[in-house]
């Protein structure tokens, strides 16, 4: 029993976490495909912000636009290649939370 219990304590932290990572990478996945189609039609305008994208009706306002933090996510374009970053639970940038 208290093997158990010490495997139930190392693993509940972790599962609690996969949550928030899933939710923000399904809202990766969107916005990566709403700039993809946004690059299509407006070549010329450049990588657009997420704010870009609901103003023009590729991505829903109603809809969840932020990670699973409420923290806007960052959209680059080289190219034809698209990566959308969130910033992870940390909200910072650049460090092993990160979520693109």
């Amino acid at each position: 029993m208290l093997l158990l219990n010490l495997v139930a304590v190392a693993v509940v932290p972790r599962v609690g976490q996969i949550g928030p990572a899933r939710r923000t990478s399904w809202t990766v996945q969107a916005v990566r495909g709403a700039t993809t189609m946004w690059l299509a039609e407006k070549p010329a305008r450049g990588c657009p912000t997420v704010a870009d994208l609901v103003g023009g009706g590729y991505l829903d306002g109603d809809k969840s636009t932020t990670d699973a933090w409420g923290r806007p996510m960052a959209t680059d374009c080289k190219g034809t290649r698209v990566t959308v970053t969130s910033a992870g639970a940390d909200g910072l940038f650049g460090t092993d939370d990160d979520i693109d």
